[in-house]
């Protein structure tokens, strides 16, 4: 895990004794305070909810959850990487409604589960709890030498 972590440039914040949000190391936060002297907003990972209402909660760690995913699949490629410029893709993201696309080798249930994760409205995003099954079954079924995901 502290591989993939370096890897990514994620931290991971555990945040209970069973719960954890993925951040990366410039926006680790505890409680309502920011690291660092501004509050920079990383577009590339966050959902509809913040840039239209100000408004975060847990299904929006499930948009970049479902971003990290992808990343994973990428071997590290930066979200949206052909868009060098924010306002094109804030536009794009959140009032055109892209997506990433699938990465290559990508089972198509992991990909499910990442468009899954991109849902517009948070109330359709699956919970983690959901996600650890979604990602033990995809996992299931696509590898026959055991599980890739082990929850």
């Amino acid at each position: 895990m502290d591989k993939l972590i370096t890897m990514l440039c994620v931290c991971i914040v555990l945040t209970t004794p069973r719960g954890m949000q993925v951040t990366d190391f410039g926006l680790a936060a505890s409680g309502t305070e920011v690291w660092g002297k501004e509050i920079v907003i990383p577009w590339r990972w966050t959902p509809p909810e913040v840039f239209e209402h100000d408004y975060w909660c847990q299904k929006s760690d499930v948009w970049a959850f479902g971003v990290t995913l992808w990343e994973i699949f990428t071997f590290a490629l930066i979200p949206y990487f052909e868009i060098s410029d924010d306002e094109e893709l804030k536009r794009r993201v959140f009032k055109e409604g892209l997506r990433l696309a699938v990465p290559d080798d990508c089972p198509i249930m992991v990909s499910d589960i990442m468009h899954r994760c991109w849902c517009h409205a948070h109330a359709d995003r699956p919970s983690f709890a959901q996600l650890a099954q979604l990602l033990q079954d995809a996992s299931a079924a696509h590898y026959e030498d055991g599980p890739l995901f082990v929850m």
